[in-house]
């Protein structure tokens, strides 16, 4: 191309440019856009004040795109005069040349084809890719299903300094609503991955298997002694606003307010509360010094950073919050799991620490309002009293209730803090038993089972079955992880091993794998739960030990929920430690609204609460 084409060029570009700024093109794109932006930030705020839907946000966002380019066009052809609306004159109009045509053609076509693809993005969103096919074969994500699963996104954090108080509140409106709902409440460790992303909601909600998103807000400000949460309920299936509110409460009110948020959101959902009207009242929540939960909370933060300068600085914090609220249950019980962790770690002796954490639970107990975290030291303390002095192991051992039987010692060292850390403490440990650590891989096993890191849960059961293979809730968590992800001939493969393994010598072990092996079809899952099921019928008549759980997981997969609820009530009776699973296991999903399944969730909280029974008989392989 010559000199004079490329300066001819450039002028037709130039030219095109001050054509657009003669016809007041690029004012009217300026205040369009900054028009268009007040309206979307008006929109954020006042619609879901009035429970609109998530698509009416959405579509006001891509009709302020669509916008854009018809505004444009109209700029180009008219003008705003003293005189009126008239159409601009044309005698300035740039040389004919294509390029500004095509400049102008390429623009609009971009806004337009993004305003398209936006909108078909927030409208036909699909299904997640790498969303386990086990996992959503038991959850439904229609429209028009109940409820069964939900999720709490992090609250963003709108007050003064950091965000550990939002972080807080968080945790604790999961524990509470998980305590509170038969709902599988997905753990802060899944949900934390979102703090910080640009996904839509409903994908989001695929990813999880959820049918229900929470999100909200925390504000705090400096100079008030006041706590205000913004809380959003979403329908993920059908994106729509099931709930909007705002609560605020004095700062020492904090722990009822935690409380009021998630029996709000239980409620939102159709009524679901687990406790039924004639149930015992749930405790008065006592109003807490505002700097004591401060403490308290800093302590709790401490001890999840799994360092021991974090151990020591809880000690000290909820110290602090004793000092300034000595009735503060949830501090006593802190400071006691605080120390029996210096002890378990080597930071200080065993035996002056096991005496005072003993100490501080006890008076927690006596408080109330923090016996599970205070039972769950006195379990640790009793795993280690052969390591102690037998003056303290005497002075210790006279307090205890019964000992707590396998089904509450699983609950207390899955569900509570002082069961995960002295979990992982022990994992650290150069001194546990072979037997201790194998136990302690299995719980955290199963803790990364509930958030879905089957390959982390898979390598932990391995090394747990090599320290002991004679644990059979190990062989079934193993099985669950190929289960879970859709992996049908894994779980097989992990059936006929955990059957050489355990019931090598006996005559009928070989023929039980020749029965499974016919029976299982890789392109037909039910195969596999019919033929546990039968098995499991097999050992009951042979008079062997048979887990009315795992019955009752294969019933729910088959459809037959019938006689999986007749089997949990059989598995409570006998206290069946698996199930410990329904809390977090999409397994029953289907069940979780059924009156029958909340009233067993009920009445194994019942269980919890009213002492400890003598151990049942250990199950075989």
């Amino acid at each position: 191309m010559s000199s004079n084409d490329d300066r001819q060029d450039r002028s037709g570009l130039g030219n095109f440019w001050g054509e657009l700024r003669r016809r007041h093109v690029v004012r009217t794109a300026g205040v369009y856009v900054a028009a268009a932006f007040v309206v979307l930030q008006a929109g954020e705020i006042i619609l879901p004040a009035f429970n609109t839907p998530d698509w009416a946000l959405q579509s006001l966002v891509v009709i302020a795109a669509l916008g854009l380019p018809v505004v444009l066009a109209v700029a180009w052809v008219w003008d705003l005069t003293p005189e009126g609306v008239e159409r601009t004159d044309n005698r300035a109009s740039v040389r004919k040349s294509a390029i500004p045509r095509l400049a102008f053609l390429v623009v609009t076509s971009a806004a337009v084809g993004f305003a398209a693809f936006s909108y078909a993005r927030i409208t036909f969103t699909g299904p997640a890719r790498g969303a386990p096919d086990g996992v959503g074969s038991f959850v439904s994500l229609d429209a028009d299903a109940p409820i069964s699963a939900i999720a709490v996104l992090p609250l963003d954090n709108f007050a003064e300094g950091d965000d550990f108080f939002a972080r807080s509140l968080h945790e604790e409106i999961i524990a509470q609503l998980a305590e509170l709902t038969t709902l599988r409440v997905v753990s802060r460790t899944s949900v934390e991955r979102y703090a910080e992303t640009d996904k839509l909601l409903p994908e989001i909600a695929q990813e999880l298997r959820v049918q229900a998103i929470v999100e909200g807000s925390v504000t705090r400000p400096a100079d008030s002694d006041t706590v205000r949460i913004t809380i959003q309920l979403i329908h993920a299936p059908s994106d729509t606003h099931l709930m909007a509110e705002t609560f605020e409460r004095e700062a020492k009110d904090v722990l009822r307010l935690q409380r009021d948020v998630a029996q709000q959101i239980a409620e939102a959902i159709q009524g679901e509360v687990t406790a039924p009207q004639d149930a015992t009242p749930a405790p008065t929540i006592a109003a807490v010094d505002p700097e004591a939960h401060q403490a308290f909370i800093m302590g709790q933060m401490e001890l999840d950073k799994n360092t021991p300068d974090g151990v020591e600085a809880a000690v000290t914090h909820f110290r602090e919050a004793i000092d300034l609220d000595s009735s503060y249950s949830a501090a006593y019980a802190g400071l006691a799991g605080a120390q029996l962790l210096r002890g378990l770690e080597g930071l200080a002796p065993l035996d002056a620490m096991v005496a005072e954490a003993h100490a501080e639970a006890q008076r927690a107990v006596e408080l109330g309002g923090a016996d599970m975290e205070a039972e769950a030291v006195m379990v640790v303390i009793r795993d280690h009293l052969d390591d102690l002095p037998p003056a303290i192991r005497e002075e210790v051992e006279v307090s205890f209730m019964a000992p707590p039987d396998s089904f509450a010692r699983t609950y207390l060292q899955d569900f509570t803090r002082m069961g995960v850390r002295a979990r992982q403490a022990s994992l650290g440990s150069s001194e546990a038993t072979s037997q201790g650590l194998a136990r302690a891989r299995l719980f955290e096993a199963q803790r990364q089972i509930a958030d879905a890191n089957f390959a982390g849960a898979a390598t932990l059961l391995r090394q747990a079955l090599d320290q002991n293979p004679a644990t059979p809730a190990a062989w079934d968590a193993l099985e669950r992880t190929h289960v879970l992800q859709g992996d049908y001939a894994g779980a097989v493969e992990v059936r006929k091993e955990r059957l050489r393994t355990l019931n090598g010598g006996a005559p009928d072990t070989e023929s039980r794998i020749a029965g499974l092996e016919a029976a299982f079809d890789p392109t037909n899952p039910s195969t596999y739960w019919q033929w546990l099921r039968r098995d499991h019928q097999d050992r009951e008549d042979s008079g062997d030990y048979a887990s009315d759980v795992e019955y009752a997981a294969a019933c729910v997969a088959l459809g037959d929920y019938e006689d999986a609820l007749r089997n949990l009530e059989s598995a409570l009776e006998d206290r069946d430690p698996a199930l410990h699973t329904l809390r977090f296991d999409p397994t029953w999903d289907p069940l979780r609204r059924d009156p029958r399944f909340r009233d067993i969730s009920r009445r194994i909280r019942a269980a919890l609460s009213q002492g400890r029974l003598p151990s049942p008989a250990t199950p075989p392989g």
